[in-house]
């Protein structure tokens, strides 16, 4: 926000999203733009919020409050003036951003009010816990984030003599060193022991003492193959130890000092060991989320998994989630954005529409506009280096930061061309200081230029963090699939395991219609949580489940998808049962077997009919019905 703004225009943004930064100066930020301190409030305001703002979620006594305003000279009406801050902070934040009042005050943070510190100490829990489920990669991601919101600097820099302050000041040091912990144990697991260097000599530095640092230096000097600086660790340590404290190394410590003198590998704990059953995946990051629709999808959970961590490492790949309408796709892919956010990786998404099929990188141009508002301008200024001027006619948005440019316009070959290699550019920029997840929804929706954008984005962001992640309906992306078999990986997804339906079925409180709800639907997904909410919504003592409104208009819309003469294959042989053969059905509709067969082959790509045996069956029986 620039400094000619009021805080007046901000009044009533309950709409709004803020981000607060309370390590180094205090700073704050509405819908990405930065807020000039006056228009967060006046200076005692402004104090209150920072006082909330280290206790997120937790309620603050007006007493607390007091004293930090007044110190030993309150005034005599110094509840009511806490009262009146704070309905002014609420004016900016939304009425429901502070709860409370009448003596107590909890700031409630969420998705419209995110604090660094927060964000920091929880992506150092998720650190922790990939470390302690042999993720080593995920661990580095979450760690290597949360150390750049805790930086170096001390909470509330610009207040050095709040006393208030400083048991988050001492609780950010502990967490700074321990987030280079798990930073170093992560980076020596991957074979990284450059960064593991860089993270405990900063340790040390801080603490000369600290033995546990000083191992982690040794054993990276040890992989590096430098075994005479990881000596010299040592016996800087044994000096300085001496000098301050009188006492030598610990056993452990002087164990390692032995490993190294021998050229023996020392003091690395062995990795915990993986929850084979859950596919690597901590409970953590399967339990994110309402968990309905996610029954009987670990298999592929770990898959998507599997490829974020992999992508951290530098190894890009391009992951097709590959399925019938209704599948579940879409929830998977979103559960994997939540797992790369949660890690500390950066997400971008869009949706790719049919009607705009002839934009020319209609949904590239959604997730660059995207970055606009969610990347620091300097970071996105650099990352546009040397190619931004390319992208400035597909996102204007992007002119500031690109500045003046002049090019010289050539063949729509030529400026196509200059235009991927500028989005491989951009990508491969951001991703190389925050891993990098693109998730485009409903790829068979797009138009060519996006599907070759993909081909060229795999093959030019080499040593990249990048995921590149799409959702392809089976029965109408077979073109799609054709023009990235060679560059794309894909994860199938059929429908649920009848021990999956059977405990959703349990959830919904629906047991008793489990096997029939089974039969209907034949595990496809979305016919599964549209018919178990049907049945919750209908009478007590309905006995078979109804057919969902919403689910009717789906299957129809599939089978007008597949054009007129499936439908009419449809029709006919819907009336012979949930099975038939090819000749009966010939019959029925009076045309040559030849033809029937061909209908009844895009039938089967549409994934409305499948093979059963020699005969053909409609894919479950609410289909049939429906037909």
């Amino acid at each position: 926000m620039s400094g000619g703004s009021t805080a007046a225009s901000m009044a009533g943004t309950s709409d709004a999203t803020f981000r607060f930064q309370v390590i180094g100066s205090f700073a704050a930020w509405r819908d990405g733009q930065r807020v000039a301190d006056r228009d967060v409030g006046s200076r005692k305001g402004r104090t209150l919020l920072k006082v909330l703002l280290l206790h997120p979620d937790q309620p603050v006594t007006a007493d607390q409050l007091r004293d930090v305003l007044w110190g030993d000279a309150p005034p005599a009406n110094a509840e009511r003036n806490v009262a009146s801050l704070v309905s002014r902070l609420r004016s900016l934040l939304g009425t429901d951003a502070i709860e409370g009042g009448a003596g107590t005050y909890r700031l409630r943070t969420g998705s419209d009010i995110a604090i660094d510190l927060v964000e920091a100490e929880r992506l150092a829990g998720e650190a922790r816990a990939r470390l302690a489920a042999a993720e080593p990669a995920l661990a580095w991601t979450a760690a290597r984030r949360a150390l750049e919101l805790v930086g170096t600097g001390t909470v509330l820099g610009d207040e050095p003599d709040a006393e208030w302050a400083e048991p988050a000041r001492v609780a950010v040091t502990t967490l700074r060193r321990d987030l280079r912990r798990v930073g170093w144990e992560a980076t020596l697991a991957l074979g990284d022991p450059d960064a593991a260097v860089r993270l405990a000599d900063a340790t040390l530095e801080a603490d000369p003492l600290d033995e546990e640092a000083c191992r982690a230096l040794m054993r990276a000097h040890q992989q590096r193959g430098e075994v005479a600086e990881g000596l010299r660790a040592y016996e800087r340590l044994r000096a300085t130890l001496a000098e301050e404290l009188g006492a030598d190394p610990s056993p452990r410590t002087q164990a390692m000092h032995t490993a190294l003198l021998r050229d023996e590998v020392g003091d690395a704990p062995p990795p915990a060991a993986r929850d084979a059953s859950a596919g690597g995946i901590h409970p953590s990051a399967r339990t994110a989320g309402d968990g309905r629709g996610f029954v009987g999808r670990d298999a592929e959970l770990a898959r998507l998994e599997h490829a974020w961590e992999s992508a951290t490492t530098g190894r890009p790949r391009l992951l097709l989630i590959v399925g019938e309408a209704g599948i579940g796709k879409t929830r998977l892919a979103e559960r994997l954005v939540a797992t790369a956010e949660g890690t500390g990786g950066f997400a971008l998404r869009a949706r790719c529409y049919e009607a705009e099929r002839s934009l020319f990188l209609g949904p590239i141009v959604d997730v660059l506009t995207s970055l606009v508002g969610r990347t620091p301008p300097d970071r996105l200024r650099a990352a546009l280096q040397p190619w931004g001027g390319a992208l400035v006619d597909l996102v204007p948005d992007l002119a500031t930061l690109v500045g003046p440019y002049h090019r010289e316009r050539s063949s729509p070959e030529v400026e196509r061309r200059r235009t991927f290699q500028a989005t491989s550019t951009l990508l491969r920029q951001l991703a190389a200081h925050q891993p990098l997840l693109v998730f485009l929804d409903d790829l068979h929706h797009a138009g060519a230029a996006t599907v070759e954008l993909l081909h060229y984005l795999v093959r030019h962001t080499a040593d990249s963090p990048l995921l590149l992640v799409a959702t392809v309906r089976v029965e109408e992306g077979q073109d799609t699939l054709r023009e990235l078999a060679d560059v794309a990986e894909r994860l199938e997804l059929g429908p649920l395991p009848d021990a999956a339906v059977t405990a959703l079925a349990a959830q919904a409180g629906a047991s008793r219609s489990a096997s029939r709800i089974l039969s209907m639907t034949r595990g496809h997904t979305l016919s599964v949580v549209e018919t178990l909410q049907a049945l919750a919504e209908a009478a007590d003592d309905v006995a078979e489940p109804p057919v969902p409104a919403s689910l009717r208009t789906a299957v129809l819309q599939r089978v007008e998808r597949a054009g007129s003469e499936v439908a009419e294959l449809l029709r006919g042989t819907a009336t012979l049962g949930s099975t038939f053969e090819l000749p009966v059905a010939a019959d029925l509709l009076d045309l040559p077997i030849e033809e029937v067969v061909r209908r009844a082959e895009r039938a089967v790509e549409a994934r409305l009919l499948v093979e059963d045996g020699p005969r053909l069956a409609f894919s479950n029986d609410l289909i049939q019905e429906i037909v």
